[in-house]
């Protein structure tokens, strides 16, 4: 019976045993999967379905007409580099140059935006307007709540695609800093049935008023051929850094446009003035702050290669990090179908 009893005991703890390390090792499996979710949730970036959105207000707008902007943005032949001197110097001669970059960096000109205010019960975020996945303002500003911004109308592109313009700002965004950081930007949507298809910045500030910072001013000429042009300014110094021409397809997706005479920096093919083929890209990567969550790390460059059909990006895109004038290592990877980013995945 004593035998018994052992038996019995000891067929208990070993079936015990098992149990606690079945569920020690579900528990562990959860926690591997929890933990993988987490670390790609953090690293990576997968295309959803977009949804569908109710933009039907739009035909009650009246659009804009072409040209949009000033064209003396882009008629003036901005220095590469320019320092005016002290702006505290009461003595200093200020030449018809500074006059010129402070009138056309000091404002946006030339167009009016309309003000849409729907009723109350159908107020709608910026969210609404904007495809902010992994967008790197996200990093200080909650699109959720901002409901203050103006609204345009542009002409329609063809039949199906129609066309938003969208200001907003932000001031005072860290305001126990000594010169708080402020921004402001202008949005070019297209829209597509219901659908946004894609979106491009027309204009942004991104810094204090004080100091100066990033910007970005544009003009939309009379065959909707937008340009843009970069700038970092302040305290009467400045710097030059990118003229860029975009265009937006039948299919509504913007893609880089460029003129027979255009100087092609960067390496790659152009095919009735789209890229075309393999492409080795250089530019200021913002991807990097949103990864890192940190801004001003969008200062960095990187150095992608991939394949462009028309303008788009197709298949896999390799993006590596740029120091000193040198390809460096691998930082993240996307994938392109149809001309849209379906997944983003960084490198540890």
């Amino acid at each position: 019976m004593k035998n018994i009893i052992v038996l019995i005991s000891f067929l208990f703890f070993i079936t015990n045993c098992k149990e606690q390390k079945t569920q020690s090792l579900n528990l562990n499996k959860e926690k591997l999967n929890k933990n993988f979710i987490e670390e790609r949730d953090t690293v990576t970036f997968i295309k959803e379905k977009p949804q569908n959105k109710d933009f039907s207000f739009i035909d009650s707008m009246t659009p804009l007409k072409l040209p949009i902007g000033n064209k003396s943005l882009i008629e003036y032949e901005f220095p590469k580099e320019w320092n005016f001197g002290s702006p505290y110097d009461s003595k200093r001669k200020v030449s018809n140059d500074e006059k010129k970059i402070n009138r056309l960096l000091g404002f946006y000109e030339g167009y009016k935006s309309e003000k849409y205010k729907v009723s109350k019960r159908e107020i709608k975020s910026l969210s609404f307007f904007l495809n902010v996945e992994n967008d790197y303002r996200n990093i200080t500003i909650n699109f959720e709540k901002i409901f203050e911004y103006s609204i345009a109308r542009f002409p329609n592109k063809n039949d199906s695609i129609q066309v938003l313009g969208l200001w907003f700002s932000k001031e005072r965004l860290n305001p126990d800093k000594e010169f708080p950081f402020s921004v402001s930007y202008g949005e070019l949507i297209v829209i597509k049935g219901n659908e946004i298809i894609d979106q491009i910045t027309l204009n942004h500030f991104e810094g204090n008023y004080s100091l100066g910072g990033d910007y970005r001013l544009s003009y939309i000429d009379n065959d909707y051929i937008i340009h843009t042009k970069d700038f970092n300014y302040g305290e009467n110094q400045g710097y030059f850094i990118r003229y860029e021409k975009w265009k937006i397809k039948n299919n509504g997706k913007i893609v880089r446009f460029f003129n027979q005479q255009d100087t092609i920096l960067n390496e790659g093919e152009v095919k009735n003035h789209l890229k075309s083929g393999n492409w080795k890209d250089l530019y200021l990567d913002r991807n990097l702050a949103y990864k890192n969550k940190k801004w001003g790390i969008e200062n960095l460059y990187s150095y992608s290669e991939g394949e462009y059909n028309q303008g788009e990006k197709i298949g896999e895109w390799k993006f590596y990090s740029y120091k000193n004038n040198t390809k460096g290592e691998l930082l993240y990877t996307e994938t392109y179908k149809d001309g849209e980013l379906v997944e983003r995945v960084f490198i540890k």
